[in-house]
């Protein structure tokens, strides 16, 4: 490329070029145009080896040497795989260059970096050296510097990315959401991207984020917290991440100036995107609360009855808590939960039994029997033999501990009923009890009529008895007298 210019031809291109501007201004078009050298070297006899600036601020490298250059000129930008010029790998590699060191401003990196694209692209009939003795007494340094960035544009220049997703679903909290990146280099192999480098943005449907938007960025490798909200037993959420302004792939923007001028390399920004949508299906992570209410199957009985205790079992709705019965996964689908109601018949009581929130202590145990349930609904428990008379109360309570963490047992909060509760009760009757039940249930008044009454007619009874036996005697003595 020759500089050999004179001072008036260079004007008058410069004032041609500035009022071609001012029309395609006027008629409401885009253009850029290559103002002069941006970092490099000129050689002592006016060649340049670096880049170029462009009007927008940009900067490209000359794509073809021993074209005139393209100072001056107005740019047509067009995307470099519409032109055909290169192979897939080419096109990879030179975008690797254009991103990479298009804009440095260290001057071997700029000279070297335009060497390496002739390198790749053509060097128009020279040789590496001859264009490298550009830089004078930095030409050694240069050359390395250009073959450096083109091995490095080999190995590490790629064809494509693509990005994936994981979502797992937690039981007993928030779930987790991970984006990763992977790219294809130009042989082949599939690299993930390290961590923490690129930010993408991402959109849920079924859970919130840690501040409660269904809108934010993820960075790529790095996990992220996700809050399902539903209230369903069974939650689904879903997870579309994209990631936009990639540096990777094999795009070129290419400028053009005519038929005999350089084609400029432009410094393209970052463009490459790649989505991903993950779904994650799993169990409720809210807590459940069951409650039961009870009522013993005979309020009354005697002595060696057997009794049950019906249960009516329900889950309590709240905030925070799980408003149905829970499910776990069981390798096959989604199973109820299976809950132990621990029944214990208490007593005897020689006295009726006031409620409380708490068991007496050393309250004697007639029995305890177990109730698995599955979810709301009526139960009855396993029978106990009542055997003396007085007071038996039926207490329940449910202790999660009792249910496997992996069938749903963290997420079950405990449950006690209370002692004394009146539908537990029954009461065993017997002959030790009629006094008792006298002295605690009965009046003198209502009593005491009934009492008198039955003493009178046993003593009519008797007399009655007495007067016949008598009569009898008298008979007797007359007969034998």
């Amino acid at each position: 490329m020759s500089q050999r210019i004179s001072v008036l031809v260079t004007a008058v291109a410069v004032a041609g070029f500035m009022l071609f501007s001012i029309l395609v201004s006027s008629l409401g078009a885009l253009a850029l145009s290559a103002t002069g050298p941006a970092v490099g070297f000129r050689s002592s006899d006016g060649y340049w080896l670096g880049s170029y600036q462009l009007d927008d601020g940009t900067r490209g490298f000359c794509l073809e040497a021993g074209k005139t250059w393209p100072v001056g000129r107005s740019t047509e930008l067009v995307e470099g795989a519409s032109l055909g010029w290169f192979t897939s790998a080419d096109a990879a590699r030179l975008a690797y260059i254009s991103r990479t060191w298009a804009m440095s401003d260290d001057r071997v990196t700029a000279a070297g970096g335009q060497l390496a694209t002739w390198i790749i692209a053509g060097l128009g009939g020279h040789t590496e050296q001859e264009l490298a003795s550009r830089a004078g007494a930095d030409r050694d340094a240069v050359l390395a510097r250009a073959r450096a960035m083109v091995g490095e544009a080999t190995s590490e220049a790629t064809a494509s990315v693509a990005a994936s997703a994981v979502l797992e679903l937690s039981e007993s909290g928030p779930g987790r959401l991970r984006a990763e990146l992977r790219t294809e280099l130009l042989d082949g192999t599939l690299a993930n991207v390290p961590g923490g480098r690129h930010r993408g943005a991402v959109e849920l449907v079924g859970a919130t984020f840690t501040d409660g938007s269904t809108s934010s960025e993820i960075v790529n490798g790095t996990d992220v917290e996700v809050f399902p909200v539903s209230s369903e037993p069974t939650i689904e959420v879903e997870a579309t991440v994209r990631f936009t302004e990639l540096p990777f792939g094999d795009r070129l923007l290419v400028g053009r100036s005519g038929e005999e001028v350089q084609a400029l390399l432009i410094s393209t920004p970052a463009s490459a995107a790649a989505s991903t949508s993950v779904t994650g299906v799993g169990v409720s992570p809210r807590p459940m609360q069951p409650v039961v209410t009870t009522r013993t199957s005979h309020p009354t009985a005697a002595p060696g009855a057997r009794v049950s205790d019906l249960l009516q079992v329900d889950v309590l709705a709240g905030d925070g808590l799980l408003p149905s019965w829970g499910v776990f996964d069981d390798d096959s689908g989604m199973s109820p939960i299976i809950v132990t109601v621990e029944s214990s018949l208490l007593g005897p009581f020689d006295s009726p039994v006031e409620r409380s929130t708490a068991i007496p202590a050393g309250a004697p145990t007639v029995c305890t029997v177990s109730t698995q349930v599955s979810g709301p609904g009526e139960y009855r428990t396993p029978e106990c033999a009542l055997e003396d008379a007085g007071y038996y109360v039926w207490v329940e309570r449910i202790d999660p501990g009792s249910v496997p963490a992996e069938q749903g047992g963290s997420r079950i909060r405990p449950w006690q009923s209370d002692f004394g509760v009146a539908s537990e009760v029954t009461l065993v009757e017997g002959p030790a009890m009629a006094t008792a039940m006298l002295a605690q249930t009965g009046t003198r008044n209502e009593y005491l009529a009934p009492l008198v009454a039955g003493l009178t007619i046993a003593l009519g009874v008797d007399l009655l008895v007495l007067g016949v036996v008598r009569g009898r005697r008298r008979s007797t003595r007359s007969v034998l007298g």
